[in-house]
C-alpha cells in the first residue's frame, strides 16, 4: 500500500469527525433555541394574564 493512502484515510476520518461534531452542535443549538422560545411564550402569556388582572383591578376601583 502506498504511504499517501494512509494519510488520505486519516484526513477523511478527521473530516468525518469534524462534520459529526458540527452536526451535534447545530442540533443542540436548535433544540436549545426551541426550548428558549417556548419559555419566552410562557412568560409572555403570564405577562398578559397579569396585565389583564391589573386592568380589571383598576376598573373595579
Amino acid at each position: 500500500m502506498p504511504p499517501y493512502l494512509f494519510s488520505l484515510i486519516r484526513i477523511s476520518k478527521e473530516y468525518a469527525m469534524t462534520r459529526l461534531s458540527l452536526l451535534l452542535v447545530v442540533s443542540f443549538s436548535l433544540a436549545a433555541c426551541a426550548t428558549i422560545q417556548g419559555a419566552g411564550r410562557d412568560l409572555q402569556s403570564a405577562g398578559r394574564a397579569i396585565e389583564a388582572e391589573a386592568s380589571k383591578a383598576q376598573t373595579e376601583y
